[in-house]
């Protein structure tokens, strides 16, 4: 029961931003007396709740400018003092305009700036309150908060305190949000005078003015023209710039931006500016030959904390070659673990002196993808064995769950507790207890687990072989009593891979799998039941609990929406009325073509799409849902801060990912409220099959197969059947795996059995007069689908299954199987008409999935609502059990992808991360001849020129690993004789055979000629546009992805797609 002041509060955060919305409509009409105080509770909106207007365009009555000269500038524009809401002081920027800069120029940067700054949320990025016009001629003010404490500089000369490593890592963390924006954005500036300091002493990246949103380019030449007048290419300082924005076609980039950053690192530390004092001429032949920035007080800044790690890091993001530089996830991942090891090191005491592993620069991956705690990214050991009353706790650090690390544990030292980080195992550990003896390894121990049956007992030691001891220093620790023999101790742990852990955030899960004939919803937080997933049970119209709802919609004649759900499959549809269910299968690669959806016979309502139908279904089931978890949880029903999860076919590409998504946002599932920045990065969207999967290895055995072992997830449903195969990839220490192949079926799913079943009872009653009876023949189907479909384990002659007729005095027809008003069908005609048909295909399709894998399945999980009927598990098990070792069906089975996706956010680990490459891919290309060439293919070489035709060049191997989102770049050149000569052809090949092909008569299967138009690419319109009749070349990169369906190549410009050609559909 949530009390009365719950429900409010839940109320008033809702309808913050709809109030300040309403508020700024009606300030402006109401009398002077009434104005006051309206304004009192729009500035409490901002002050308090931290709102701001949706709306962008602010008013002059809103904000207005106290100083009539600048309080601040930078290059080109000024900052003013200001007035928010008559209380709230801000500052208003403009861009400046003088003779050197017109006034239509200033008004053009402004506006860039504006167009980048205003989708920004985050803590570490200046707010954004709005904009307004003023003065004649009129100049655009953009509005934000002001910041006492000043920019970055200023404020390190204030602060000898300051903790520079927070510092960073929140300037880090702010620049880590715009590179992994959708769109990536770039900065462009980042130097300490363009970070400011708030009150409250967060930094807040600021100053947009050379920002770039990496889409706008390359799609007209209106952003290109906007960008590219010689101030804006040379705007900058080369104290700060990277070397590469020294170059006439100069872009900004994400590498430029890391750069800056490097350079950001030298000013927190030393409280300098890079290269002061030093000619810009000199500077850039300095930074060209590699030389970093003079620290003159080196003293003070190594006791600010510019220890070779950090000078290193600096010098790592200050490489030459962009590339080589670390992106900003890295970065913050580093300067986390600086803090997290500062943290742990006032923990240690004795172990002080501990040589506890130093944050890596650069990254070193192993098998499983994880990086070594050493630069040099070897593993390590560390000798304890002097070390008395250090003992392993019996409990695993939360801070290890937090962090999804299996490698951190605490380890208690007397009564106090320290994480202390341990290397990721590549061979068996052995653990030495004092008392005993002994020198055996301990066998298959896949991850440090302390969970063994003495947890109190004394470790001294722990290592791991054949790598470099990391000794303590011995004059800071006692020794060993003389009687204490060491022995080694062997122990097994009990499962062979973790289970990632949940993430006590204390966040809100919610979960929604929207299926096309049922689907359902469910939530969870680490506050909640422990991190259990709590499953929508309750229903408006069901007759009692259910974990689904169905998928259905009825409309009347005119488009208005009636009822939905359990309500809608149980009204009786009038004349004229549309009830609308299976608008899920308008989606994917079984989708209707628009020329049936054209039909005059379309089921669904005047003017309405499946996208529209989509979106009332989710918007009604997201309103229930949400009161639903109120009266449940209370005040911990936050979701202005809660995650939000929608499964999809994993045979969906990109478009239907964008459908789905934009149809959750246009129902509200996500939406932004008064508290939140990036609001729509809150809605991920998972596939059904990846969700399914999180949700097996919770509760079957999948967490126990090995690196290399195939599995795969059959999610058998109501309309369709999803497969798909995966491969265990990750280590010891952490459960990945990679998706294989992903397929969708139609004709096998539960639904097909209805279909059957109807068929079935016609054919029984085809000289019947109940056959013209449609709520008879209605009423046999519906208890044929909700009583004895769920339950039927096979039949036989004894057995019969009783269908009631809607007439109980329906006239006996021995023939038809009706006897006393009931319909009688035997047990061996409902298994061979109805049942066998469909499982056959469905054993069929397994068949053909297991067959994709040389080496065998190990492991096949059943779920979905079908996964239930014991008669197909039991085909199941008879056609594989010879064959896969595992074969499981676990509990919830019926709504494992939307209870998998709610355990997916709640543990926040990315188990599915990687593609596997189902074929070779390969281009046709022209190549030097060598002695083979000569021997296997003498007609293919040119006699003239020495060039070898028709040989293949790889784009990737077959069963080659991939990151999801992975894109693989390849140089080109192509050689124009004039400006219409801007098509390039490339042939793609594929190959289903492991073995490397070298010529194009071997085996490999052309799947396109991709003709490349290069007008689009600004370097070859910069050739265009220099041109003066001689043939020129220009470089290009065409870039390969594979995901669940498809696979496509790209026309790259930086990190942005100017075109795209899918080559070959997986599904």
């Amino acid at each position: 029961m949530v009390d009365l002041a719950d429900s409010q509060i839940s109320a008033i955060l809702e309808e913050n931003e709809a109030r300040m919305k309403e508020l700024r409509r009606l300030i402006p009409s109401e009398p002077v007396s009434k104005r006051a105080q309206l304004l009192e509770e729009l500035s409490r909106l901002y002050s308090e709740a931290k709102s701001y207007p949706s709306d962008p365009t602010l008013y002059e009555w809103e904000v207005k400018k106290t100083d009539s000269t600048p309080a601040g500038g930078g290059g080109f524009g000024d900052c003013f003092r200001g007035l928010f809401l008559g209380q709230h002081t801000v500052a208003m920027k403009c861009s400046r305009s003088d003779r050197n800069i017109p006034y239509h120029v200033a008004l053009r940067r402004a506006e860039r700036e504006m167009k980048v700054w205003k989708r920004l949320r985050h803590p570490n990025v200046l707010p954004f309150i709005g904009s307004l016009t003023l003065g004649s001629p009129p100049k655009l003010y953009m509005v934000a908060p002001w910041m006492k404490n000043g920019d970055l500089s200023r404020y390190l000369k204030i602060r000898a305190d300051v903790d520079c490593a927070l510092l960073l890592t929140q300037i880090i963390s702010g620049i880590e949000y715009l590179h992994t924006s959708v769109p990536p954005i770039v900065h462009g500036d980042l130097k300490a005078a363009n970070i400011l300091i708030s009150d409250t002493g967060e930094v807040c990246l600021a100053d947009f003015g050379l920002s770039e949103i990496l889409r706008d380019h390359g799609n007209n030449n209106r952003d290109r023209i906007n960008r590219s007048s010689t101030v804006w290419d040379l705007a900058g300082n080369p104290k700060w710039q990277a070397p590469e924005l020294w170059s006439g076609d100069a872009q900004r980039t994400i590498f430029s931006d890391m750069f800056a950053f490097g350079r950001v690192i030298f000013e927190v530390y030393t409280r300098e500016i890079p290269f002061a004092g030093i000619p810009d001429a000199q500077i850039v032949l300095m930074v060209s030959r590699g030389e970093q920035p003079s620290r003159h007080n080196e003293a003070e800044a190594k006791a600010r904390g510019l220890d070779d790690d950090m000078v290193e890091l600096m010098k790592f993001c200050c490489d030459l070659e962009p590339y080589q530089r670390p992106s900003a996830s890295d970065v913050v991942g580093r300067m986390r673990s600086v803090l997290n090891l500062r943290k742990a090191s006032r923990l240690l005491g004795p172990f002080a002196s501990l040589p506890l592993p130093r944050p890596g620069i650069r990254p070193f991956s192993g098998p499983s993808g994880l990086h070594s705690s050493f630069p040099d990214g070897a593993p390590y050991r560390v000798d304890v064995r002097n070390v008395p009353g250090m003992r392993v706790s019996s409990e695993p650090d939360i801070h290890a769950r937090k962090h999804l690390n299996p490698s951190i544990h605490r380890f208690r030292y007397n009564d106090n507790l320290a994480p202390i980080k341990i290397g990721y195992p590549l061979s068996p550990i052995s653990f030495n207890t004092p008392g005993t003896s002994g020198t055996g390894l301990s066998s298959d121990f896949p991850s440090f687990d302390p969970r063994f049956s003495e947890p109190s007992s004394l470790i001294t030691s722990y290592s791991l072989a054949s790598s470099p001891w990391y000794t303590v220093k011995q004059s800071t620790l006692p020794s060993l009593k003389e009687n204490s023999q060491p022995t080694r101790r062997s122990f097994r742990v009990a499962h062979p891979i973790p289970i990632p852990q949940i993430i006590p955030d204390g966040k809100l899960t919610v979960a929604i799998d929207f299926g096309g004939t049922y689907s359902a919803a469910a939530y969870g937080s680490s506050q909640i039941e422990g991190g259990e997933v709590q499953q929508i049970l309750t229903w408006p119209g069901a007759s009692g609990e259910s974990p689904k709802v169905p998928t259905r919609l009825l409309y009347d004649g005119d488009g208005r929406l009636m009822a939905w759900g359990f309500e809608a499959k149980d009204a009786s549809l009038e004349p004229g009325q549309y009830l609308c269910e299976n608008f899920k299968s308008y989606l994917g690669p079984h989708a209707p073509n628009s020329d049936q959806l054209n039909q005059p016979s379309s089921p669904f309502p005047p003017k309405k799409t499946a996208q529209d139908l989509m979106t009332d279904f989710l918007s009604c089931l997201w309103d229930y849902v949400k009161l639903q978890i109120r009266r449940e949880v209370g005040r911990l029903a936050d979701f202005d801060s809660a995650n939000f999860w929608v499964s999809v076919p994993a045979t969906w590409n990109s478009v239907d990912h964008d459908e789905m998504r934009t149809a959750a946002i246009e129902a509200e599932i996500v939406r932004a409220g008064w508290r939140d920045r990036s609001w729509q990065e809150r809605l991920k969207i998972i596939t059904e099959s990846e969700a399914a999967t999180a949700h097996c290895t919770y509760l079957t055995e999948l967490h126990q197969l090995k690196p290399g072992q195939h599995f795969i997830v059959c999610d058998a449903g109501g309309n369709s059947v999803n497969l798909a195969i995966y491969k265990v990839t990750g280590s010891l220490t952490s459960l990945e795996v990679a998706q294989v192949h992903a397929k969708l079926e139609t004709n096998c799913g539960s639904v097909q059995l209805d279909i059957w079943f109807e068929d079935l009872i016609y054919m029984l009653l085809a000289h019947h007069p109940l056959v013209n009876d449609v709520q008879s023949m209605e009423h046999f189907s519906q208890a044929f689908r909700e009583r004895e479909k769920p339950i039927f384990t096979g039949g036989n002659v004894e057995y019969e299954f009783l269908f009631h007729c809607h007439d109980a005095n329906v006239t006996d027809d021995l023939g038809a199987g009706i006897i006393g008003g009931t319909l009688r069908i035997p047990g061996t005609v409902l298994q061979s008409y109805v049942f066998d048909p469909v499982i056959r295909e469905l054993l069929d399709l397994l068949e053909i999935e297991y067959s994709r894998i040389p080496e065998g399945i190990d492991a096949l999980f059943l779920v979905g609502g079908f996964s239930n009927n014991e008669y197909l598990f039991a085909h199941v098990e008879r056609k594989f059990n010879s064959r896969v070792a595992i074969i499981s069906r676990p509990s919830h089975a019926d709504v494992a992808t939307c209870r998998g996706a709610a355990q997916y956010g709640l543990t926040q680990h990315s188990l599915v991360s990687l593609i596997v490459s189902p074929k070779a891919y390969m281009f046709v290309t022209i190549l030097k001849s060598d002695e083979e060439d000569r021997i296997r293919r003498p007609a293919y070489i040119d006699l003239a020129t020495g060039l070898c035709r028709n040989r293949l060049k790889y784009l990737i191997n077959k069963g080659a690993l991939l990151q999801r989102g992975q894109k693989l770049s390849v140089m080109f050149g192509k050689r124009s004789t004039s400006p219409e000569d801007n098509e390039f052809v490339l042939r793609i090949h594929a190959s289903e055979s492991s073995k490397m092909l070298r010529y194009t008569d071997e085996g490999s299967k052309e799947l396109c000629r991709w003709t490349v138009n290069l007008s689009s690419l600004p370097s070859f319109q910069e050739q265009v546009k220099n041109w003066r009749g001689s043939p020129f070349v220009t470089k290009f990169q065409l870039a390969l992805e594979i995901d669940s369906t498809e696979v496509r190549g790209y026309l790259m410009y930086g990190y942005e797609a100017l075109g795209m050609k899918v080559f070959d559909r997986l599904s």
